[in-house]
């Protein structure tokens, strides 16, 4: 099989890049900067930049774009024109496309109960523009999945380890009772292979853990690091929003205006029932993932 991923470099991109190479594929990645992918896979990856022409290839996995911004300009233009831009180049190319949106795409659950992709209602301009790139997949002339997991976590990924430093030394954040769905990274690698062979023309909701209390989360977490008890930090949602406004100025931090759009609501919770059925799902154990991505992050030097 050959495939073709864009944002293979990232941090999903590279637990899938890895596992399809594993398994014999021929990969080419996409990348802006010549040299990147050669650095991260060495010779067993194929590299592509933006003006080269793309190979035949029976599989696109998309996986660029942007998770963080300012503007809706800064979303449009990584998840939606860049898309649209990725897609025309596989046209008559590629046979079909394994586009990687989000649950931001989906929007909140208001009553704390699972909700079906069919309920998009995005609070977030990441939402929004993501919702939009969708639209431009559905218009392909191949074959097309669309996935649309929750919050990812994992080894290689650097956006939760503040929150593994924090929990370490005995304290947390506390913005109030949450709930929210997530998926461990090698769990979404898993379901965008299934892709390959199943839900074509479809909007599908991923997720190793369909409901995951936060405090929970939080002493799981704890436990592992050797931390019996944790003191909860209150920070009121104003505050929030002052923090996220300073750390978009000063900081390259997830923490920005747009994720507090998201952080009004106190439930992420999506309904996966459809890809279950298709045999997309697959559910590491949360304890098992923790301990993966934790020893990862120690082994690298990061708590």
């Amino acid at each position: 099989m050959r495939s073709i991923v864009s944002g293979g470099t990232g941090f999903i991109g590279r637990a899938l890049v890895r596992s399809l190479i594993s398994k014999g594929w021929e990969v080419f990645v996409l990348t802006r900067t010549r040299g990147k992918a050669t650095d991260i896979f060495g010779s067993k990856a194929g590299e592509l930049l933006p003006q080269d022409e793309f190979p035949g290839a029976d599989f696109l996995f998309n996986l660029a774009g942007a998770v963080k911004g300012k503007t809706y300009d800064d979303f449009h233009r990584a998840n939606v024109k860049l898309t649209g831009k990725i897609l025309e180049k596989s046209r008559g190319k590629v046979r079909r496309v394994i586009h990687l949106s989000s649950q931001a795409a989906t929007g909140p659950s208001t009553d704390c109960k699972p909700i079906s992709e069919e309920q998009a209602r995005p609070v977030s301009l990441y939402g929004k523009s993501k919702l939009e790139g969708e639209k431009l997949v559905k218009e392909f002339s191949g074959e097309w999945v669309i996935l649309r997991p929750p919050a990812v976590f994992g080894e290689e990924d650097y956006a939760f380890v503040d929150l593994y430093k924090i929990i370490k030394k005995g304290f947390a954040p506390w913005l109030g009772p949450r709930k929210f769905s997530m998926i461990y990274v090698r769990d979404l690698v898993y379901a965008m292979e299934a892709a390959t062979e199943k839900g074509e023309g479809e909007v599908l909701h991923v997720a190793s853990y369909e409901q995951v209390d936060y405090w929970e989360f939080v002493m799981e977490i704890a436990k592992i690091l050797g931390r019996d008890k944790v003191r909860k930090i209150p920070i009121p949602l104003p505050l929030a929003r002052v923090v996220a406004y300073l750390s978009e100025i000063f900081s390259s931090s997830m923490f920005t205006v747009d994720k507090i759009r998201e952080l009004r609501y106190p439930c992420w919770l999506i309904d996966t029932s459809k890809a279950e059925k298709m045999g997309l799902i697959k559910k590491t154990p949360l304890p098992e993932a923790l301990s993966n991505t934790l020893s990862w992050a120690q082994s690298s030097g990061l708590l």
